[in-house]
């Protein structure tokens, strides 16, 4: 069952390419997985960079309870890594079922919300 999904339009190493994180049994954490379109195929050299991404920034923040910490195999973890570390600049982000709030690339308005 598909729990939730995160779909980027930017540039890698200067060319154009969609990446779709699509997330599997979100609600089990056993059973939770991604799995990763580019260009809407499966790549296993993309879903490297990007598994390499997520875990680098997980081991980073994972001991701050100020950081935005979403499960480590999450379309919401790779939602992070593709803004933070995978594209040229910003890509263009569309999400559905994720729960954003309190990172730094939500549109949610944090004022006067402690983290």
């Amino acid at each position: 069952m598909i729990t939730a999904r995160t779909k980027a339009k930017g540039k890698r190493e200067g060319k154009s390419v969609v990446i779709e994180c699509i997330e599997y049994d979100g609600e089990d954490d056993d059973k939770r997985h991604v799995v990763i379109l580019k260009n809407g195929a499966e790549d296993e050299y993309t879903s490297f960079l990007l598994n390499d991404c997520v875990f680098r920034r997980y081991a980073r923040n994972t001991k701050f309870a100020c950081c935005y910490n979403p499960p480590f195999n999450s379309a919401a973890a790779y939602w992070v890594a593709m803004h933070e570390d995978y594209f040229d600049e910003p890509p263009e982000i569309e999400t559905e079922g994720l729960n954003t709030f309190g990172s730094p690339y939500s549109d949610e308005n944090t004022d006067g919300v402690f983290f």
